[in-house]
């Protein structure tokens, strides 16, 4: 990493710190946000910061060769829609099916987040975290989100089933805190507060601190310091603006039924539609690089 990069990536890393404790703080001094706000203010974030961080695909890919001229780029985004739309059919052919898959896929893919600092094992072990401890310390509160995206007995029983991995997760945590805090002090800290903030905040709220403070920052830093500041904004505006339109025509299709309802299930459908090719992307291209390092 270069001395840029990693002035860069330490600034972001703060930043999620000091966020993160204020958030808390604000939590911890008795200051509550009902779901509809926190909906509200979870839209805002995704859409700044969620969305454009998936919209930069197209950038990835043709930095990794996947596409060099306009045929090859409207074949990449074929394929990356076509997977989207067979999530979205698999999701409503099986909702709860495609959702547990869905959690699976998500702890492989952050765990990447640290995949400089820890082995797989643990690293792993800290995405999971990610799941298990809001069905452990807010058990109601996720049943309540999950209910709205799958039926009411599948949602109690994934909570039930997360929040049973507890000692796993803690074993992993305790591990890879005790391997980083020699090493990689900020590392240790990071994983220290994504665990208070599961802990202490609302589901939602935990959600958006992770997903919005932590991992987009970083995947949009680690694209924005290879590539032109102009092609960098003009490809996350243009895309995270379709995503946006798309999602207000789905809004309005679904205004029948309670608005907050209609913009959680869009929000995270939404999300799960888009991160599956997002995902595969990424560990796509994380082969690629390990079979050129092995090639060396």
């Amino acid at each position: 990493m270069s001395t840029g990069a990693s002035v860069a990536y330490r600034l972001q890393q703060w930043l999620f710190f000091l966020s993160t404790l204020v958030v808390i703080s604000l939590f911890l001094s008795g200051v509550s946000l009902s779901m509809q706000w926190q909906l509200v203010i979870l839209t805002v974030l995704v859409v700044l910061l969620g969305l454009p961080h998936g919209a930069l695909d197209p950038i990835v890919a043709y930095r990794h060769g996947l596409w060099r001229d306009g045929v090859e780029l409207a074949r990449f985004l074929a394929v990356y829609l076509l997977i989207a739309a067979l999530t979205l059919g698999l999701w409503l052919w099986a909702s709860s099916l495609t959702f547990s898959l869905f959690l699976l896929l998500s702890v492989w893919h952050f765990a990447n987040d640290w995949r400089h600092q820890l082995g797989l094992i643990n690293r792993l072990g800290v995405a999971l975290a990610l799941i298990v401890l809001p069905s452990l310390f807010h058990p109601v509160d996720v049943q309540t989100i999950y209910s709205n995206l799958v039926n009411a007995d599948d949602a109690a029983g994934l909570v039930t089933i997360t929040a049973q991995l507890w000692p796993l997760v803690l074993v992993l945590l305790v591990s890879s805190v005790l391997q980083l805090v020699r090493r990689d002090i900020h590392a240790s800290l990071e994983i220290l507060f994504i665990v208070l903030a599961a802990m202490l905040l609302p589901p939602l709220v935990f959600f958006m601190v992770y997903f919005c403070l932590q991992h987009s920052p970083r995947h949009l830093l680690s694209i924005a310091r290879r590539e032109k500041p102009l092609t960098v904004l003009t490809t996350a505006a243009g895309l995270t603006g379709l995503t946006v339109i798309l999602g207000w025509l789905s809004f309005q299709l679904l205004a029948g039924q309670d608005w907050s309802q209609t913009l959680l299930q869009i929000i995270f459908v939404g999300l799960i539609v888009l991160t599956v090719p997002h995902m595969i992307l990424i560990e796509m291209i994380q082969r690629l690089q390990s079979r050129e390092l092995s090639h060396e």
